[in-house]
């Protein structure tokens, strides 16, 4: 082998190996970008009051996230969504009206109550005091949530 021809194969290995380092640098780089992107709430935080006089609360949004919290290691929150309605704010699970999660009784705050979706979609109005009460049911929304997850026959 002459001394030209090591020459050139070796600087190929070389310009192969730097090629390769120089994609999975970009690679990495990429993957690392979309971690720092912030993540968006589907929800604007400021209440909305529309023509049809439907009012979503700061109330509700936080129950809504209080719901999203405890349902975070059950689920994908991406997967949680809130339709606020004249008389009640719904949690959806898919943004599927078929599967309420949950309804928020939250327009008087005198009276806050809840209701759940699930095998009883009209099930019982709980009353609750605060809106930090919505932790005491986190397993009630985790088994919707399972119960909507679970294979159907």
């Amino acid at each position: 082998m002459t001394p030209l021809l090591k020459n050139a194969i070796k600087q190929f290995v070389e310009d192969r190996i730097a090629s390769r380092l120089q994609k999975a640098a970009e690679k990495e780089e990429k993957e690392l970008e979309k971690e720092k992107q912030p993540v968006e709430i589907p929800v604007e935080e400021q209440p909305q009051t529309a023509t049809n006089g439907i009012e979503t609360t700061e109330t509700e949004v936080f129950g809504f996230n209080i719901i999203r919290a405890i349902l975070a290691s059950e689920i994908d929150v991406s997967r949680i969504h809130i339709r606020d309605a004249k008389t009640y704010c719904a949690i959806l699970l898919d943004d599927n009206n078929r599967k309420p999660i949950a309804r928020l009784y939250f327009n008087n705050l005198a009276n806050l109550r809840i209701g759940f979706g699930g095998a009883k979609k009209d099930g019982p109005v709980v009353p609750v005091e605060k809106v930090e009460d919505l932790f005491h049911y986190a397993e009630e929304f985790k088994a919707v949530v399972k119960f909507y997850d679970s294979p159907k026959d």
